[in-house]
């Protein structure tokens, strides 16, 4: 028993099939599936995409889609990664290293004045190295002169945040302790320490 079977009635059909493969073939590329090519023989077999020919390779754009964006994901986040790390090595290299210190500051004012110096030479040495002072004044109420006379002449100076701590501040306070004539006699220095 032969039948005659028409080329649009079923898929059997090698007309029917060839008809509808490449229907098939669009919607098996859409859903995943391995497209089929027609050999001489007749017969179907599977054919790895690659991207060559009508049909994009399997899952091309959406590979170079996910893997794009996976390697911006991993810039992105290398690149904050290091910044995080410089930031952190920075401010540690900045607090580590040593601050001004008294001996700094005595090894400076050694260097620049003598005993025996005007008050106009101290302002002068002080302004140039931008610290911070007072005009002439006495001893009387300052606590940390108190082995001197009320009325000892002074000139108060003080350099700030000289330690390099994140947290709280180093002060240097200089006393230039001066005779009786308003000349340079001796200088003293003092720590001060304020933890926030």
């Amino acid at each position: 028993m032969t039948s005659s079977v028409e080329a649009g009635d079923c898929d059997c059909d090698f007309a029917a099939g060839k008809i509808n493969a490449y229907g098939k073939a669009k919607a098996d590329l859409m859903n995943g599936w391995p497209r089929f090519e027609r050999l001489s023989e007749g017969q179907r077999t599977p054919r790895k995409r690659t991207g060559v020919g009508p049909y994009p390779a399997e899952g091309t754009l959406l590979k170079k889609v996910v893997t794009s964006g996976r390697q911006r994901l991993w810039l992105v986040v290398t690149v904050a990664l290091l910044l995080v790390v410089g930031s952190c090595v920075g401010l540690v290299l900045y607090w580590s290293r040593p601050g001004t210190t008294t001996e700094d500051v005595d090894a400076l004012i050694r260097q620049n004045l003598s005993p025996g110096a005007t008050p106009q030479q101290i302002y002068q040495f002080l302004d140039s190295h931008r610290i911070r002072h007072s005009s002439l004044t006495t001893a009387d109420g300052d606590s940390h002169l108190s082995g001197y006379s009320p009325d000892t002449r002074i000139i108060f100076a003080r350099i700030d945040d000289v330690g390099n701590q994140p947290i709280g501040e180093t002060n240097i306070r200089i006393y230039f302790i001066l005779t009786q004539d308003s000349r340079l006699d001796k200088w003293v220095l003092d720590e001060e320490h304020i933890s926030l």
